[in-house]
């Protein structure tokens, strides 16, 4: 698939850096070019044209990005517009200056940096309060809309450089008729090593499904490694569908025996072993962290991500400040 050449115009927007590719879009950063904030940014989803090119698909998706404009939550981000132009569809969402996850960590790696035990539990925290949020909302009728994320991983949680922290990305994201229409030949959707089982092996799903994507997050955090890890696909594919997690290395944490019961629910190969909901899985990290007197805040971790990558953060912003600049004579 060839790259388009930036910048370029989407409806009200002029992309100037791409950031990502995934199944079923091209990301990239993006201004509007008629606010009166001339650097306003935007995260821009440019739907792949095959895809864009199919009505059904294109009325499912703005249906689903729809349901999702009913979210309301600090922790996820917020959709800011969607449209199909002649030119394909896109949907611009809310732009949170910061990292993903994955990128997060990688940072943690290069400089060798255990990962700090607050950050852990302030992502997965947040991760589940999102969650709860989106697994909860109702249409207008106060009906449960049953919207799952469904492609949940570090790739789709947003670390800003503050110290928030939102899910994003619900690209695959329900279980309404978009599902169905992506699924051709019983192709699998999402991130093989985030997948639950039932996933994995293409079954029904819930929101119980998400929940087992958060505690792999969770055990990876703690752990400081891939719970799935294999150059070969297939053999992650099967390692999704087995669904074993071994335990965490002992005594490395305090309480750990609590840790090791709420990871172990969780991750429960059966989802009716699993927490029933986001809360209550919530609820249990919380206990614990209370008891342990974890300090959880976005204050104290964005002090310490500025303490540890002050000069990657400086650097993320001039090199989109640059490019900003560079396009500032086409807005106009």
């Amino acid at each position: 698939m060839a790259d388009v050449a930036l910048p370029f115009r989407m409806g009200e927007y002029i992309a100037f850096d791409r950031i990502g590719r995934g199944g079923m879009a091209e990301i990239f950063l993006a201004l509007h070019a008629k606010s009166t904030m001339s650097t306003k940014k935007v995260v821009l989803k440019k739907i792949h044209p095959y895809l864009a090119a199919i009505p059904s698909f294109v009325r499912a998706l703005m249906n689903e990005a729809k349901y999702m404009e009913r979210i309301r939550s600090p922790f996820i981000t917020s959709i800011v517009d969607l449209a199909a132009t002649p030119d394909g569809a896109y949907i611009a969402m809310e732009y949170v200056e910061g990292q993903d996850l994955n990128q997060l960590l990688g940072l943690f790696s290069k400089h060798r940096i255990p990962v700090p035990f607050p950050l852990t539990f302030h992502v997965v925290c947040s991760v589940l309060r999102g969650l709860q949020a989106v697994h909860e909302t109702k249409d207008d009728e106060g009906r449960l809309l049953n919207l799952i994320h469904l492609d949940l991983s570090p790739g789709n949680v947003l670390v800003s450089f503050a110290g928030e922290v939102k899910i994003c990305d619900f690209g695959v994201a329900t279980t309404s008729q978009l599902t169905q229409i992506l699924a051709k030949d019983g192709e699998i959707r999402g991130k093989l090593s985030y997948m639950s089982p039932e996933q994995a092996a293409g079954r029904g799903l819930d929101r119980r499904s998400d929940l087992f994507s958060t505690g792999i997050i969770f055990w990876e955090m703690l752990s400081g490694r891939k719970l799935y890890t294999s150059q070969d696909k297939d053999r992650i594919y099967a390692m999704a569908l087995e669904g074993r997690v071994p335990p965490l290395e002992r005594s490395r944490f305090p309480e750990q025996d609590t840790l090791d019961a709420i990871l172990e629910r969780a991750l429960s190969k059966d989802p009716a072993g699993r927490y029933p909901t986001a809360a209550a899985f919530l609820d249990d990290i919380m206990a614990y962290v209370e008891r342990q007197g974890i300090v959880v805040n976005q204050i104290a971790i964005g002090e310490m991500i500025e303490s540890h990558f002050g000069e990657e953060i400086l650097q993320v912003r001039y090199e989109r400040e640059r490019a900003i600049s560079a396009i500032l004579p086409v807005q106009a």
